[in-house]
This record gives C-alpha cells, sequence and structure tokens, in this order.
C-alpha cells in the first residue's frame, strides 16, 4: 500500500476546512429562535457543496488506497453518529485511521 502523504491531503482540504468549522460555529451557536427548517436546510446544502468541492481535490491527488470519512454535521441525528463512531473506532483499533488535523 502506497504511503499516504497527509500534508499533500491537508493542502487540498485547507480552504474548505476553514469553511467547515465556520459551518460548525455557525450551528453551534444559533439561538433556537433562528434555526428554522429553510436555514437548516440551507446549511446542510452548504455542507454538501463543500463535500463535493472536497472530493473533487481529493480525487486530482491520484487514485489512492485508502477511505476517507467525511465528517457529520453537528445536527446529526444521534443513532446514525453512534453507529459510525463504533466503526471508526474498529477501524482504529485495526490501525487503518490516519488524523488529518
Amino acid at each position: 500500500m502506497p504511503e499516504l502523504d497527509i500534508e499533500e491531503v491537508r493542502a487540498r482540504l485547507e480552504e474548505t476546512r476553514y469553511l467547515r468549522l465556520a459551518l460548525d460555529v455557525l450551528e453551534e451557536g444559533l439561538p433556537a429562535n433562528y434555526a428554522s427548517d429553510g436555514l437548516m436546510s440551507e446549511l446542510w446544502a452548504l455542507r454538501e457543496k463543500l463535500a463535493v468541492v472536497e472530493l473533487t481535490q481529493l480525487r486530482k491527488i491520484g487514485q489512492r488506497e485508502y477511505l476517507i470519512i467525511q465528517p457529520l454535521a453537528p445536527a446529526t441525528a444521534e443513532p446514525l453518529v453512534s453507529k459510525a463512531a463504533e466503526a471508526v473506532k474498529v477501524l482504529d483499533g485495526l490501525g487503518l485511521v490516519v488524523r488529518l488535523v
């Protein structure tokens, strides 16, 4: 398996990382009276657009033999978050997780 160049991956994701962090802060600090379905839907749409940009950047790096796990939005339903966390723990236990942050 080829060695993962973490710096190359970080460089490709640097711009979208800041945007994703800004979205996290906005969603977590959003007063309840502003959290309408329409606004939350638009914030989710922004996350999806960021994911497309990130995948495009990662594909430019070339064919790799590893899996990239996309972060979940803070508003994600709890059962899905728990299942995802358990799956990542299993992968980490097998030495298959590379931390980019």
